[in-house]
């Protein structure tokens, strides 16, 4: 298994894995928030397109015979308090792994192949990420890369 930068020629089929990702937090959430429209996929390998290229994006994907079977993604941003002393943080947009490559500490190679590669290069200093509060699994695997709760969000529909 070879972990690499996404590139041009693999935007469709990341485009499908990604659609596994948001079928797999629809079901874990329950949300009809994650129900996604049938062009999602296409609009999403033109949304994929233009980050790939941008310097403060990062994609990378695990490939086991020449298939991505995951992926992680990351941005620099600003903080979500606009007069804090810190003004860019590292922020990972989505992490997936196909199911049957799971529980083999690939989020954790994810994780520091994000870090060494991008996040430091561009010297920040923290990572924030969000999660479902029913994804248990994926809180006990951040929390044991590190990661703590420090802000939570509170949703009401109306």
């Amino acid at each position: 298994m070879q972990i690499e930068t996404l590139k041009e020629q693999d935007l469709s089929a990341f485009a499908e894995i990604y659609v596994e990702f948001i079928e797999s937090i629809r079901d874990i959430g329950f949300e009809i928030y994650y129900d996604y429209k049938p062009e999602m996929k296409e609009k999403m390998e033109r949304v994929f397109s233009i980050a790939i290229k941008k310097p403060e994006w990062k994609i990378f994907v695990a490939k086991e015979k020449n298939k991505i079977i995951g992926f992680i993604a990351g941005d620099i941003r600003q903080t979500f308090f606009p007069y804090s002393k810190i003004e860019k943080i590292g922020y990972i947009s989505a992490v997936y792994i196909a199911e049957e490559f799971r529980k083999e500490g690939l989020a954790r190679k994810f994780e520091k192949k994000i870090c060494d590669e991008f996040f430091s290069k561009h010297n920040i200093k923290y990572l924030e990420l969000h999660c479902l509060t029913n994804n248990i699994s994926a809180k006990k695997c951040w929390n044991n890369m590190g990661y703590e709760t420090f802000r939570e969000q509170l949703r009401k529909t109306l």
